[in-house]
């Protein structure tokens, strides 16, 4: 490891850091999907797309 032009390096984050990431995630998830709309299904928590566009069709 003598040039350290070609060294590649990365870090690790730590453990409670990792937790931390978990948390906000999970409250980040939460808060957008109180602001959604249901017209947005594909971006909504236990919704999908396909359900919304099946429902487009039948209706049109």
């Amino acid at each position: 490891m003598s040039k350290c032009e070609n060294y590649k390096g990365f870090t690790l984050l730590s453990v409670p850091g990792n937790v931390f990431n978990r948390v906000l995630l999970s409250w980040m998830k939460d808060a957008v999907d109180a602001q959604l709309r249901d017209q947005q299904a594909g971006f909504r928590k236990d919704q999908l797309c396909t359900n919304q566009i099946v429902t487009l069709r039948i209706t049109v």
